[in-house]
């Protein structure tokens, strides 16, 4: 694997160069826009990262029927991602999406 950077999201290990997602024994395999959009998605971790920039980055040029493949593709990643309930895609009103670890909630018992 020369030249694969591994990069860890949540529980995952994201491998752009092979376009898989290991967690534990499970290996999901991406399709070529699935590994691009969550390359993208992964280098603005919990940050924004802007719609029409992604769909540039991705696709080359933007127009809305791309925006609604974009949709499409965030839906099968989420879905992917599932295994790690840490892990979220959210959608930021008339932004773009935001990737994020989100940390378990800790209770605590008042006596």
């Amino acid at each position: 694997m020369t030249g694969d950077e591994i990069k860890m999201i949540g529980g995952y290990q994201f491998s752009s160069t092979l376009k898989t997602l290991s967690i534990d024994t499970t290996v999901v395999n991406l399709s070529n826009r699935e590994a691009q959009i969550l390359e993208f998605l992964a280098t603005h971790l919990n940050g924004i990262a802007l719609r029409k920039e992604m769909i540039t980055s991705v696709w080359g040029s933007y127009d809305a029927k791309k925006g609604r493949s974009l949709d499409v593709f965030i839906s099968q990643l989420r879905k992917k991602l599932s295994l790690d309930k840490s892990i979220v895609i959210e959608n930021v009103f008339s932004k773009g999406y935001t990737l994020a670890i989100k940390k378990p909630k800790t209770f605590k018992l008042f006596r």
